[in-house]
């Protein structure tokens, strides 16, 4: 049996045998509504879960609706909410002077196994209440 290829928008599919659509994407889709900024701060993540302990990391990027760190720790799971306390400050660029120490509520939204050793985790902060 022959395959169809079509294309639409930014979309590629094949009309397999079963007549099963096969979606493909073909350009890169920034889904991110803030950007990313590259910025090094130590920041502490801390986990909601009392029984797993609080570890320093270092950012490797921020955004106002995130940051992006770097752990040794496997404890990390996709959902999983933690605690965010660093010395910026999301409302007003990334100030690092100041005393700015409030525990900001987050979700881990991506968890990646990086080259070597060690993971990279991306966390989403989550509106004020």
């Amino acid at each position: 049996m022959s395959q169809q290829n079509n294309t639409q928008g930014n979309r590629n599919w094949c009309n397999l045998p079963n007549d099963a659509d096969v979606f493909i994407l073909t350009e890169f889709i920034e889904r991110r509504l803030s950007p990313r900024t590259g910025l090094s701060l130590i920041t502490r993540i801390r986990p909601v879960d009392l029984a797993l302990l609080a570890e320093y990391c270092t950012s490797v990027n921020v955004s106002h609706a995130g940051v992006y760190f770097k752990t040794s720790s496997p404890h990390y799971l996709l959902g999983m909410e933690v605690y965010v306390t660093s010395d910026f400050d999301v409302t007003s660029d990334f100030v690092v002077d100041g005393p700015n120490s409030e525990e900001i509520m987050a979700i881990v939204v991506r968890i990646d196994k990086l080259e070597g050793s060690g993971f990279g985790v991306a966390i989403h902060f989550l509106p004020a209440i």
